[in-house]
């Protein structure tokens, strides 16, 4: 994963967090393969909706260059969430001047 999109997870994070489905996203990222079964395990073994969130925001950056693309993906398509592919994509062009 490129360092701006990194730092863009970083930034957005409390929002991600507070409003992130984690179970039907890491799903959708294991469909894509950008997730393994362990790090769905790993997301699945959180006991609470935050922890999930968290555990898949910290899984996520480590899995490959596509993977911020992946999961804008997954945001757009799972229901409700869509608005958070909004508040990247804002703050990404924002952060580079576009």
């Amino acid at each position: 994963m490129d360092r701006k999109h990194r730092d863009l997870l970083r930034k957005n994070r409390l929002a991600l967090v507070q409003d992130l489905e984690a179970i039907q996203l890491s799903n959708y990222l294991f469909q894509e393969k950008c997730f393994s079964e362990n790090d769905l395990d790993s997301v699945r073994a959180q006991p609470t909706r935050r922890a999930q969130a968290e555990k898949l925001l910290d899984i996520l950056p480590r899995r490959g260059p596509h993977s911020f693309d992946v999961f804008c993906h997954a945001l757009a398509n799972t229901d409700g969430q869509g608005y958070l592919v909004d508040l990247l994509k804002t703050n990404e062009s924002t952060a580079t001047g576009n």
